[in-house]
């Protein structure tokens, strides 16, 4: 929820939502994304001037082996997207490349931004 640009992310299991939360007691849909490679929309977290969304994947739930050399790496990764007129538009996936073993778990459960400039 990001209330000074009146702007909430949805991460709702099977989709992304883009919503108006300028009047919070009537939040308005502005737009969804829905995605084959995410199993379990999890979180989602802006950028500090909102003009991107951060859609995390928990991909086996943190319970199931899920970082493995070959699992997919859009499998369990995190979507960025940016808003341009109230409009998600999908750029790309990130997972840590960190292959696992078969014994150990990983998700990337949180995803967060870090800006850094230039």
């Amino acid at each position: 929820v990001y209330p000074e640009i009146g702007l909430a992310g949805g991460a709702c299991a099977g989709l992304g939502l883009l919503l108006d939360i300028h009047d919070p007691e009537h939040p308005v849909r502005l737009d969804a994304a829905a995605d084959a490679n995410m199993s379990f929309w999890h979180s989602a977290t802006f950028n500090n001037d909102g003009t991107k969304l951060l859609f995390s994947d928990e991909w086996g739930g943190g319970g199931q082996p899920r970082c493995r050399e070959t699992d997919k790496k859009e499998w369990g990764a995190d979507a960025l997207f940016t808003i341009d007129n109230n409009k998600l538009t999908f750029h790309s996936y990130y997972k840590l490349p960190a292959p696992q073993t078969s014994q150990e778990n990983c998700v990337a459960h949180n995803g967060s931004l870090i800006p850094i400039p230039g």
